[in-house]
């Protein structure tokens, strides 16, 4: 029946047919990247060629045939950055991160012209001088990150200030490591704090930031990470923190801050990393901290004024995996078998301290599996009276430091084939 009907032309069958039509960049865009990559002196991305279609280039990335990102991360590009840059007016993304323009300064005019740009990225690329005032219009900026690397750059630096920040109503991800800002800590945390609060993430460290903090740079309340370290003329105190607190990464070492570590600090609840090293913390531990069920890393050491008792609950804290306590003033006896059941325990250091360390009998025919995975053990100035016997079954150990303790009498053979 059907094929009557086919031969009668009754039945009419529609076979859909794709048809794909590769489009080209335009001209005028092509021109500004070619126009660019003769200003660098060193380009290694062979793709970019007169007469090709510039969508298909690497390190270029288009949305219906509009370049809309460059992302030229880790090219090695020396060089300067031709103002034909500022012809892709369609750009949303934009990296020359981990480039050598040591020396250069960014572009000053021109970025007014790139209106839809929303991430910005020209960290650890050698560039010096002011930013560009044109940046700070650029109302739609959501990632900005100027960061250096000091060892590499240490020579190099930007010239920012707090009014960088004055437009920045969308701002989500300010990275200035290692930018020295030589300025009060209080003028750009005010800033920060009135022109964005969806931030969330704050990266500050080694910026040269001196004076007060305000408490209130903790509370915003979409912050994620936040790592002003490496400020150690910056000076504060930890507010009462809520719980819809939504710090991941608390970083503060080697900065001025003091005080007592709040109670509330157990409302962290998302809380993976907490960095308070080298600081003038002091007083004992809150109990609250029990409630850190995600933390992975938690580093404490370094503030000397730090008291009490180690609370057994951080060792119930299944993640946490780095522990660093070393040089505080915790006292009182600590059973080292705390430690049994945390099989992801990766490093520990306890050194210097005012505690006594009890040893851990092992159990004769234990294996490495019954033990944490210790590769780091810092037990220096414990006290100790013996060599923990539990260390016979720790093979992965690369790092053990028992010196400074009140140990005596024979070393046992098994203590050479730690690490082994």
């Amino acid at each position: 029946m059907v094929d009557s009907l086919l031969g009668n032309g009754l039945l009419t069958m529609r076979i859909p047919i794709r048809v794909f039509v590769i489009g080209q960049c335009l001209q005028t865009e092509r021109s500004a990247l070619l126009q660019l990559k003769r200003g660098f002196t060193f380009f290694k991305l062979n793709t970019w060629i007169p007469g090709t279609n510039c969508c298909l280039w690497e390190s270029v990335i288009c949305d219906e045939w509009r370049v809309i990102g460059l992302d030229l991360r880790g090219q090695d590009i020396e060089g300067t950055i031709d103002p034909s840059l500022f012809n892709l007016t369609s750009l949303c993304t934009l990296d020359f991160s981990y480039n050598r323009f040591n020396g250069k300064s960014i572009p000053d005019s021109g970025w007014d012209q790139l209106a839809n740009l929303s991430r910005l990225d020209l960290s650890n690329s050698g560039f010096v001088g002011k930013v560009p005032i044109g940046i700070t219009r650029l109302t739609k900026l959501t990632v900005i990150n100027l960061s250096f690397n000091y060892y590499e750059f240490k020579y190099l630096s930007f010239t920012i200030k707090p009014t960088f920040l004055q437009n920045m109503s969308s701002l989500r991800e300010l990275y200035l490591d290692n930018v020295d800002l030589s300025t009060y800590g209080n003028e750009w945390c005010s800033a920060l704090i009135n022109s964005t609060m969806i931030l969330e993430v704050l990266s500050m460290s080694g910026c040269s930031l001196f004076g007060f903090c305000p408490k209130q740079i903790f509370l915003l309340r979409n912050l994620r990470k936040l790592d002003i370290s490496k400020n150690p003329k910056l000076y504060g105190s930890l507010p009462n923190f809520s719980v819809d607190n939504n710090l991941h990464f608390f970083v503060l070492s080697y900065t001025n801050f003091s005080g007592k570590l709040p109670d509330t600090i157990g409302n962290l609840k998302f809380l993976r990393q907490l960095d308070l090293s080298s600081c003038q913390f002091s007083g004992r531990l809150p109990p609250s901290m029990r409630n850190l069920s995600l933390l992975e890393t938690l580093d404490l050491s370094n503030n000397n004024k730090l008291q009490g008792p180690i609370p057994g609950s951080l060792f119930q804290l299944s993640r946490l995996s780095l522990i660093f306590l070393a040089s505080n003033n915790f006292s009182e006896v600590m059973e080292l078998e705390l430690i049994k059941d945390h099989k992801d325990l990766f490093s520990l250091d306890l050194s210097n301290n005012a505690l006594s360390l009890s040893s851990w009998k092992a159990n004769e025919g234990s294996s490495p599996s019954d033990y944490p995975r210790l590769a780091i053990l810092a037990l220096a100035s414990c006290n100790l009276t013996k060599i923990p016997a539990f260390l016979k079954y720790h093979h992965n150990i690369g790092t053990l430091d028992l010196s400074n303790n009140k140990i005596h009498g024979e070393i046992p053979s098994w203590i050479w084939n730690i690490g082994n």
